[in-house]
């Protein structure tokens, strides 16, 4: 009897959590640059592949194919949205006692693998999107701020003059200046460019209408999306992408321009430098 119970047939299914989209998850699976940086490669050298059979709306057919058969297995999605928008991904399996646990097809552990790799890939920002992002909360709550209009070939030296002038400013003013330095670069029409530099302050300072600078402040605890860059100073417009497609996979709805917080010393770096700072985005709410 004992023998006959591991024989009879069971629904196995292993599920994770994917922090996604269904549309994004699904292109985890169909576009195959990230399909190859999750799935775990075939067991054996040769012409051993993996590809997908075919895409649903809530379920993706892959195919492992191994020693020249192919092995098709259904991962289901499950669209969520609570308490954050994700997707379950599980991998429903009829096997036996025995097959399961005892003598395991090895195309059964590859695929199970595979789910379990998909999790940690997409619970790993800088696998997904190249760098570290998470969500934070905002360092200051007050800031001054300067902003010109510039040819674009101004774009490395007029932060440096921008900086010198609010720094000047609040020194001036007797404004309590904490050392943190922010910027923004935006390009503009016929080679021009908008760059905003800012500065965070202790306390409200009074400004006034006149005033070459302005005063922006936080609420309390206010979230922001940050990612962690350190690389060459040029390269900051991919810090920028892979920003823009968490906020769209996450459903975030932004409330400001993104800032680069200088975590290097000092703010006048060329294109060739290597700096580190973290991109910042204040954001309202997660749109479902």
């Amino acid at each position: 009897m004992l023998l006959l119970s591991l024989t009879i047939p069971f629904t196995f299914r292993e599920e994770v959590v994917v922090p996604l989209g269904l549309s994004r998850t699904t292109e985890l699976f169909t576009d195959k640059t990230l399909l190859a940086k999750w799935v775990v490669p075939g067991i054996s050298s040769g012409n051993d592949s993996i590809y997908v059979v075919k895409a649903y709306p809530d379920k993706i057919a892959l195919a492992y194919h191994v020693d020249g058969d192919d092995h098709v297995y259904d991962y289901l999605l499950e669209r969520r949205r609570e308490p954050q928008r994700n997707c379950v991904v599980s991998l429903v399996k009829v096997s036996s006692l025995w097959k399961k646990y005892i003598d395991s097809d090895p195309v059964d552990r590859l695929a199970y693998a595979s789910l379990r790799n998909l999790h940690e890939f997409s619970n790993d920002s800088k696998k997904i999107y190249g760098f570290k992002i998470n969500i934070g909360q905002a360092t200051d709550s007050s800031y001054l701020f300067m902003t010109r209009q510039v040819p674009l070939a101004l774009q490395y030296v007029q932060p440096v003059l921008l900086f010198d002038s609010v720094i000047e400013f609040a020194n001036h003013r007797f404004m309590r200046y904490n050392g943190n330095r922010y910027m923004n670069t935006h390009p503009l029409q016929h080679g021009m460019i908008q760059v905003t530099v800012g500065i965070g302050m202790d306390g409200y300072p009074s400004i006034n209408a006149d005033d070459p600078v302005t005063f922006k402040k936080n609420a309390p605890g206010q979230q922001q999306v940050q990612l962690e860059f350190n690389d060459v100073f040029a390269n900051v417009q991919e810090a920028y992408k892979a920003m823009d497609q968490y906020k769209r996979d996450h459903g975030i709805i932004v409330t400001d321009i993104p800032l680069e917080m200088l975590i290097s010393p000092g703010y006048g770096f060329k294109a060739t430098d290597t700096v580190s700072l973290k991109l910042i985005t204040p954001y309202l709410t997660n749109n479902p």
